[in-house]
């Protein structure tokens, strides 16, 4: 059963696993993705690992408050510090997926005090294309766009699912796609409100106002950062993640072999989970023994 947490009006619901005495690790899904992008075995693998693990339903997903009006990509970043100050942690990695990684590298620059480390999957240092040609990053190939918009989802997941899967081949990468994992992800879109299953445009406009500025922050950012980017990312091509790292004061880059922009994939998902796990492990250092 999901939590509540209410961030000025807005409703949010979330799951948090774990103890909560440990390290908070927050995970920030993508535009319309729900909390269940993330699996719930990668969620019990790092909170086994003596990790407490927040994933939520952004507005506009699940459960969570619904818009008919827009919103920017600040008030995503600021229901983020909500949930974290709802679960009282002075201080959270942050680990982002698409949409979720430009959250989490912006909080991370504007917030640094209450991030010990982000993890930016499938996210770059800029959105606009203006920026990307002035960085010299590729852009999505205009033929993808058209692949997409094929699939037209009527509400009815099992009528809808073929077409789902047509758009999960094209986005997964070179690895061949789990039904499993793909019908699980799915079915999650179809929780809450009816127009779940639609593509959020809410999102989609909330990270088309991410800032040019965000690849300068990042020159000046002391947050230990962490690129992950699958190697035939069609949306988000690897170089993103490259000139990232780059640009960051403290930044590395990890490709995700075979990988697209989704992983229905479980070695994909256990290369995630070792790359976190190892990550977080360096930012806190030597671990106390557990206490029972």
């Amino acid at each position: 059963m999901s939590l509540v947490c209410t961030n000025k009006g807005v409703e949010l619901h979330y799951e948090v696993s774990g103890d909560r005495r440990d390290p908070l690790v927050m995970l920030i899904a993508g535009a319309g993705a729900p909390a269940q992008f993330w699996p719930d075995d990668f969620c019990e693998a790092l909170s086994n690992d003596r990790r407490q693990v927040l994933r939520f339903w952004h507005r506009d997903t699940g459960h969570s408050a619904h818009f008919e009006a827009p919103y920017d990509i600040e008030a995503l970043m600021s229901d983020v510090l909500a949930l974290q100050h709802a679960v009282g942690a002075a201080q959270a990695c942050i680990v982002g997926h698409s949409m979720g990684g430009y959250i989490a590298q912006l909080i991370a620059c504007r917030q640094s005090n209450r991030v010990s480390g982000c993890v930016a999957m499938a996210s770059g240092p800029i959105f606009s294309e203006e920026g990307k040609e002035r960085l010299g990053l590729s852009s999505p190939d205009e033929s993808l766009w058209p692949l997409l918009m094929a699939n037209q989802p009527s509400g009815d997941f099992e009528a809808d699912f073929p077409g789902w899967m047509a758009s999960w081949r094209i986005l997964n990468g070179e690895l061949d796609v789990e039904e499993p994992r793909a019908r699980a992800y799915t079915r999650a879109l179809y929780e809450g409100s009816a127009s779940n299953h639609q593509i959020a445009e809410n999102h989609i406009h909330a990270v088309s106002t991410t800032p040019d500025e965000l690849a300068e922050e990042l020159s000046h950012c002391n947050v230990p950062m962490l690129y992950l980017t699958g190697e035939h990312d069609p949306l988000v091509p690897p170089d993103h993640g490259a000139k990232a790292a780059q640009i960051a004061l403290d930044g590395a880059f990890q490709s995700l072999p075979g990988a697209g922009h989704m992983y229905f994939n479980t070695s994909t998902w256990d290369l995630i989970l070792h790359s976190v796990s190892q990550f977080i492990a360096a930012i806190e250092g030597p671990r106390k023994p557990s206490q029972s």
